[in-house]
């Protein structure tokens, strides 16, 4: 069955339109003609009929005219007329034989009647007729010319003319002879002009005298399939009707008598006038539904015939689409759509070969041609699904490849690609090796039973270290492994691939070269990351709060300066130590809107505290990624405006490793801020990245002993060696000292004796809030002094 929106269809459709079109203008144009000529036809009918009637009628008066003038020159007929009636009559008649007239008469030359001879066309004899009813009208009318009239005898209308007979130019008598206006002369000129003639005559009342309402008598017609009992009016009344859609009709005149009007009507039923071309329109009808029908067919046809190709086009190019297979079309055909079939095998062959292309690439590093991470999916669930037995996956990352590849170069780091790709196809022919990204890969190492107990991970382990020639140059390469097993350790793909790479983090994260995936690890890689969402959360809200761990000024016994600790009190998890968090914020790029929220508490905390009457020194320590920060200085600056502090209010503490990434930048915003006159603490002196040079770079005035030397400073000989060179060496650059972790009097004693200006440690206090540490403060000042 055809869809409406099919291509053959609306072929269809359009060859329908169009013929439907053409065959309706064609139709149209056809009916107009053969209307118009069936309207000429009826016209030159009608006009021809009436003037054959109007020529029948004027050779009848010009015969019957001739005829009298003829035999009133006859000499005989005249002595008869002088002599005897009865012997003038027999002559009259003898005339009128000659010419078969049915009526002779003759009037004396005042117009009385003097004979009146009436044929019998029934008993085929001649008798006279008394009657002058009919030639009183006439009468007095006569002239010296012919004339004709009409008068009715017995019913029966005649045509008659009149001569006068004259003796020599004076007239004696008045002589004529007429034709009857009968049947036998209707049907005479229904057979002449093809149609039916009425004889008729009617009461002259009304102008124009032929209508409806005058009153009609008929006295002869050729239409013998009239009823005897007629109804004359009703009979003429739509014979005489214009427009009629039964008849075509047309009348004459023939004469008048007395008041009454002679008329011809000549008429017939339109449908029989116009059979021929109804007939005609007929056969037109036939033709047109002939054609139209073998029309149909034909568009039919064409149409299939053009639109099967194209559906076997779509329904191929839908399996090309869906990518079931790959059709190839057979089309015998030279003309377009032959064309269309070779070019769409040739653009199929293409797409095949595109396709596998794109389905290599789809699984394949396009450098080195390894499996790709969707590739690794796929065959760990096929291999489970298979149930081919445990296997290990190994994830391996090259530790100096991010180094490598942006110091010597891109091309560095795909030649290192590649060079590890060869290195792991021709290190054991039973693994199944995959890329992951640019410098981590993994390794599909299916288990034996003698193999079980063993660790795979060997094809990385045994040769961690690799050196290669990239770039002329010879270089040596790191690589960290995780790794995990099926089924120990996950049962689907998502889950084999998630925990090697959290062992591989882990191992990254210990500085180890290979590290076994743990249930523990995960727990602690979903706690990581439920800390990143919420940490967000909680500088938002109020979940964060700030202690203050103070300072002992170690001179005057008195607690002038303290340090802002920031603490997570997690809604679900309690008090969150800060080395958990601290971290997160700085990998995850929170970091500056900690700080920020730091310094604002620390601000305001310390405003109200004068206001309380405690001056105290805040220290607050800030991250590498904040010096890094558009407009960090700036921002310093105008916080102690917004709070209204003087610039000894508050002092940064930071470690000598911010300065380890981009040293210059770091110093100089630090140095704008020293020279605004805030003050510098350097923390953690002593590990890490501690260094003379920076040391003497930092535009700092306060260097803090890391308590890693002040734990055991009073009893162990070598903390104080390295306690009092710090020191020394600290004032050297006219830089304060503060000791951290002093948990003992003793220490706080050594401290004071050997110069230290600060201390802080459990033993003054541990870290309080803010409320605390402002009764803390007014009661220790009292007993330090």
């Amino acid at each position: 069955m055809l869809r409406f929106r099919s291509i053959q269809m609306q072929i269809l459709l359009s060859f329908l339109a169009l013929l439907i079109t053409v065959q309706c203008i064609l139709f149209y144009s056809v009916y107009q003609s053969n209307f118009q000529a069936g309207q000429e036809q009826t016209q030159l009918r009608l006009n021809t009929a009436r003037a054959v009637l109007q020529n029948q009628l004027e050779e009848r008066r010009k015969f019957l005219s001739d005829f009298a003038l003829t035999v009133a020159k006859d000499f005989g007929l005249k002595q008869a007329f002088s002599e005897d009636a009865q012997k003038f009559a027999a002559a009259l008649n003898n005339h009128r034989q000659r010419i078969d007239a049915d009526l002779t008469l003759a009037l004396d030359k005042e117009g009385n009647l003097m004979t009146k001879l009436i044929y019998d066309k029934a008993t085929r004899e001649t008798h006279p007729e008394q009657s002058t009813s009919l030639l009183n009208h006439g009468l007095t009318r006569l002239s010296s010319h012919e004339q004709q009239i009409f008068h009715q005898s017995d019913n029966t209308i005649y045509q008659t003319i009149l001569v006068p007979l004259k003796s020599d130019t004076q007239i004696i008598a008045w002589i004529g002879f007429g034709f009857a206006l009968d049947t036998e002369l209707a049907r005479h000129l229904a057979l002449l002009t093809g149609m039916n003639v009425d004889l008729a005559y009617y009461h002259r009342r009304s102008v124009p005298p032929v209508t409806p309402d005058n009153t009609w008598l008929l006295f002869a017609t050729s239409n013998t399939q009239l009823p005897a009992k007629i109804n004359h009016s009703e009979h003429f009344r739509p014979l005489i009707e214009a427009d009629n859609p039964d008849y075509v009709s047309t009348w004459r005149p023939v004469g008048t008598m007395d008041n009454k009007t002679i008329v011809a009507v000549l008429y017939d039923s339109r449908d029989d006038l116009l059979a021929t071309f109804t007939k005609r329109w007929f056969h037109i009808l036939l033709v047109v539904v002939g054609t139209f029908g073998f029309s149909i067919i034909a568009a039919y046809k064409l149409s299939k015939n053009i639109a099967q190709p194209l559906r076997i086009f779509a329904a191929k190019t839908k399996q090309v689409a869906q990518g079931t297979c790959q059709p190839i079309l057979t089309v015998n055909r030279r003309d377009e759509l032959g064309v269309l079939a070779n070019e769409f095998n040739l653009m199929n062959c293409a797409i095949a070969e595109r396709q596998q292309a794109l389905n290599f690439l789809a699984y394949h590093s396009d450098l080195t041609h390894l499996p790709n991470k969707k590739k690794l999916s796929e065959d760990i669930d096929s291999r489970i699904q298979a149930g081919e037995g445990p296997f290990c996956l190994i994830r391996f990352r090259l530790a100096e490849f991010i180094d490598l590849n942006y110091s010597l170069g891109i091309d560095t780091g795909d030649e290192l690609q590649i060079a590890t790709a060869n290195m792991l196809l021709r290190s054991d022919q039973n693994a199944q090796f995959y890329q992951l990204e640019s410098a981590e890969f993994a390794a599909l190492v299916p288990l034996t039973e003698s193999t079980v107990s063993h660790q795979p991970v060997h094809l990385i382990s045994d040769n961690d270290e690799v050196r290669c020639h990239l770039q002329h140059i010879s270089v040596t390469v790191h690589r960290i492994s995780g790794f995990c097993y099926y089924p120990k350790h996950g049962n689907t793909a998502r889950e084999l691939v998630h925990n090697a790479g959290i062992a591989l983090q882990e191992a990254l994260k210990l500085n180890m070269p290979s590290v076994e995936f743990a249930t523990r690890m995960a727990d602690q890689a979903i706690s990581r990351v439920k800390l990143i969402n919420d940490l967000s959360e909680a500088i938002r809200s109020s979940q964060l709060a700030l202690f203050y761990q103070p300072k002992l000024n170690l001179k005057t016994k008195q607690i002038d300066k303290a340090e802002a600790l920031v603490r997570w009190h997690h809604p679900s998890r309690g008090m969150i130590s800060p080395d958990e968090f601290i971290h997160i914020a700085e990998t995850t790029g929170q970091i500056n809107a900690l700080t920020d929220w730091v310094l604002h508490a620390a601000m305001s905390q310390v405003a109200q505290w004068r206001q309380q009457g405690i001056n105290l020194n805040v220290a607050v320590n800030i991250s590498a990624i904040n010096l890094k920060q558009a407009g960090f200085a700036q921002k310093i600056t105008a916080l102690f405006e917004q709070y209204g502090l003087p610039i000894d209010a508050i002092s940064l503490e930071i470690t000598e490793s911010t300065l380890a990434d981009d040293p210059e930048y770091a110093l100089s915003v630090l140095r704008h801020l020293s020279e605004q006159g805030l003050a510098i603490s350097i923390d953690d002196y002593g590990t890490g990245y501690s260094s003379l040079s920076q040391l003497k770079n930092l535009p700092a005035s306060e260097l803090k002993i890391d308590k890693a030397f002040i734990l055991n400073v009073a009893e162990n000989m070598q903390d104080q060696h390295i306690a009092l060179s710090t020191i020394r060496l600290a004032h050297q650059f006219r830089l304060q000292t503060v000791a951290e972790g002093v948990e003992t009097q003793e220490a706080i004693d050594w401290l004071a004796q050997h110069g230290c200006e600060y201390a802080q440690g459990y033993h003054i206090s541990r870290p309080v809030p803010a409320d605390e540490l402002a009764v803390f403060i007014r009661q220790q000042n009292k007993t330090f002094t």
